[in-house]
């Protein structure tokens, strides 16, 4: 397995790993995987593919990725002129857990400007490519300066967050169904720390 950059040739896959990956109740519908990949996928690849990586096997297809915005206001902002009003245009009512995704990260984007979404397809996770993708982020991020990375996990997720605890992140913020959790960032030549 290889992780590397993502090439605009992976972007159907990866909005295929999107699909896949989402909860049952987007799989299996156009529209709804649709609206989807526009709120989880299509902005990074469109935005700031240069803050994507891809683990690919011999063959070059991708079977995971991890997905970045390193400046969350710039995303923000995109996110409700572009992405959203599409995403409305398929599903008017279906965007309230997205708005709180966002209103979750206004509080911590001073101190963690970047976050990430990471997916893996069935039958290749628990294979470290979890690790290796984060491994390749953390670098491109602390070469950028970027100060820190946060991202929300379900806390029904169990391995989920057992394995960003593993990596470093910290719990930020928590209610009864999701974690705010994040991971401080040294300057070029450090490293990824708790505090």
């Amino acid at each position: 397995m290889e992780i590397r950059s993502y090439q605009s040739k992976d972007r159907e896959y990866l909005r295929s790993i999107c699909k896949a990956t989402a909860s049952e109740a987007y799989r299996g519908d156009p529209g709804r995987e649709e609206f989807i990949c526009l709120l989880f996928c299509d902005y990074y690849l469109d935005c700031e593919g240069e803050s994507v990586f891809v683990a690919v096997g011999g063959d070059d297809i991708p079977c995971g990725y991890i997905l970045c915005s390193r400046h969350f206001w710039s995303f923000l902002g995109r996110m409700l002129g572009v992405y959203m009003p599409r995403a409305r245009a398929i599903l008017p009512r279906g965007l309230g857990f997205y708005r709180a995704f966002l209103a979750a990260n206004i509080p911590f984007a001073p101190r963690y400007p970047a976050h990430l979404h990471i997916d893996i397809l069935d039958g290749h996770q628990r294979q470290g490519i979890g690790h290796a993708l984060m491994d390749a982020l953390v670098t491109h991020l602390r070469e950028r300066r970027v100060k820190g990375l946060c991202l929300i996990v379900g806390r029904e997720n169990e391995k989920g967050v057992n394995f960003y605890r593993s990596y470093g992140f910290k719990t930020l913020f928590a209610t009864r169904m999701t974690a705010v959790m994040g991971l401080r960032i040294q300057g070029q030549g450090g490293s990824a720390r708790r505090d």
